[in-house]
């Protein structure tokens, strides 16, 4: 026969001394509970634990030992040993190696009638339960190396959860965050710190490098009840949010049309528009305020319903945009949802006047189903090709019309391009 595979098993007799009655208080009382607990654990589990460990470590060398030949006192005063614990005792019993039993018979037979949520061994403790146990035990360990600012928000961070070791890592992160940083994100969450559990890693060291008063004191005010939302950008969006809106007054003056944004680079483009002080203010106390102006509070007044239209151009007509002057906007924000990708690379080598031109006399010539239709479809963006191309040829022989959409409108100059569209018409 085979040889069986060799397991540790746990059972209600586990741990619990003759001497150690009436059993029922042993199994009851919480300082009774943790006495048998880590009898268990520094006798049979951890033994194991330690050995996984070795086999880990054989397959990666360098890796630093945090359990083997460690003692249970020693591993309990070292959050990072009790996480790999954790991990290690997630992967025995699912191989098998330490099960859970009311008895193992002579035959070998393992038995794991127990399930997590019911009491085993003879701590009278769930599975779950010591986990739950050894998770606040790392957590606490993690708070205490933070120093003053994880002790100032001690009461934020223990809501937290941390019901998988998974969330150690994402939980160390949060408490090193400035408290500052904290106090924003607390705020703007509404007290519901735990949602930043979800992010990812990357998004978390981000927070750790903007500044909690000019980025998220800004991000909190602009975005007012819509701040929340922030954790649901990827860490991809919140660093364009942080390296592209890189002023206070940029942030408050997108406020919450920011959320509207998907694309990053909409963000980093938004962020090369100007922003100037202004005379300052004096406050109460005498103390003087500086003030901004910002284009794109300007752009946004002026456009109104039509701002978000904008941002939906792509970042090459956003950041050009940022250089339009308002007569510029009011003439061309009535094409702004037609000027997509396909349409702006076209485009491209025109001026402002031109492409605006074109556009309009496209519209008188064409009709507004081109416009809005054809002009995105194969046929209709060679329209555009062959007429830009025209005129490049125009302006080096020096015959470029100043007023392209007058000539596209009253003659024939360029019919030749619009081949079935003209006809249509």
């Amino acid at each position: 026969m085979a040889e069986r595979r060799k397991f540790i098993a746990i059972s209600e007799r586990t741990a619990a001394a003759w001497w150690q009655w009436p059993d029922e208080v042993w199994r009851k009382w919480p300082l009774l509970q943790r006495i048998r607990l880590r009898h268990t654990m520094a006798d049979h589990v951890l033994p194991l634990l330690g050995k996984l460990e070795d086999l880990y470590l054989k397959q990666n060398m360098g890796a630093k030992p945090r359990l083997s030949g460690r003692t249970l006192e020693q591993v309990e005063t070292d959050d990072v040993a009790i996480e790999a614990g954790l991990y290690l005792f997630d992967l025995a019993v699912s191989e098998g190696l330490l099960i859970f039993a009311e008895s193992v018979g002579k035959s070998g037979i393992k038995r794991n009638d127990a399930p997590e949520w019911g009491a085993v061994g003879s701590c009278g403790l769930s599975i779950d339960a010591v986990k739950r146990h050894y998770l606040h035990m790392a957590a606490g360990l993690i708070m205490e190396k933070a120093g003053h600012d994880a002790a100032e928000h001690r009461g934020k961070f223990e809501s937290l959860d941390l019901e998988d070791p998974a969330n150690l890592a994402k939980f160390r992160l949060l408490v090193k965050l400035d408290p500052v940083s904290v106090r924003e994100l607390s705020k703007g969450l509404k007290g519901h710190l735990e949602k930043l559990m979800e992010a990812e890693d990357e998004y978390l060291e981000i927070l750790h490098k903007v500044s909690p008063i000019k980025f998220l004191r800004a991000l909190r005010y602009g975005l007012g009840d819509q701040f929340p939302r922030i954790v649901e950008w990827s860490p991809e969006f919140i660093a364009a949010v942080a390296e592209g809106l890189d002023h206070s007054a940029k942030i408050t003056a997108i406020g919450e049309t920011l959320m509207l944004i998907e694309d990053p680079e909409v963000v980093r483009a938004l962020g090369t528009w100007e922003v100037k002080e202004t005379d300052p203010t004096t406050g109460k106390g005498g103390k003087k305020r500086r003030n901004y102006t910002t284009r794109i509070e300007q752009v946004k007044k002026h456009l109104g319903m039509d701002f978000p239209k904008l941002l939906l151009c792509g970042p090459e007509v956003v950041e050009e945009a940022g250089r339009w002057k308002n007569d510029e906007i009011e003439r061309i924000k009535f094409y702004l949802p037609h000027l997509t990708l396909s349409v702006l690379e076209q485009i491209k080598a025109l001026d402002f006047e031109q492409k605006v031109g074109l556009l309009e006399g496209l519209w008188a010539k064409l009709g507004r189903e081109f416009v809005e239709s054809d002009m995105h479809d194969k046929q209709g963006l060679k329209v555009l090709h062959d007429i830009v191309v025209e005129i490049g040829a125009m302006k080096e022989r020096g015959t470029a019309p100043e007023d392209l959409g007058k000539v596209i409108e009253d003659s024939d100059m360029f019919d030749k391009f619009m081949g079935r569209f003209l006809k249509r018409r």
